[in-house]
């Protein structure tokens, strides 16, 4: 059976049980050496007697977190204004894109007349 359009089936979210707990992975960075751990996993890794699954489980630990890229973080998260574009003449949605582009480059928020 459908949901309703615009309703959504789990209103509530995901049950706190099944989110991830930073308590846990603190408990686990205060006992685990990271050192010993990257040993461990790049032993079983050239590991010759390794099973193959085993192998790439720990290369992929150590690509994984070996390698990660930078966290970005977004300061402004500012939602950008946007103009109603079904009623704009064709040289009214120009100067929109033209605006857009401008504040993309890190130009001004003021509109651009088209002439």
């Amino acid at each position: 059976m459908p949901f309703p359009k615009g309703k959504s089936p789990n209103p509530g979210g995901k049950p706190a049980a099944g989110r991830p707990t930073y308590a846990l992975a603190a408990a686990i960075r205060r006992v685990v050496d990271p050192q010993r751990l990257a040993l461990l996993a790049w032993e079983i890794a050239d590991s010759d007697s390794a099973e193959n699954r085993d192998r790439l489980a720990a290369m992929k630990f150590l690509a994984d977190n070996g390698y990660v890229k930078p966290v970005v973080q977004i300061e402004d998260v500012t939602p950008m204004k946007l103009p109603d574009v079904k009623e704009m003449s064709l040289a009214e949605l120009m100067a929109e894109r033209q605006r857009l582009a401008a504040t993309a480059e890190g130009g001004s928020d003021e509109p651009v007349v088209a002439h």
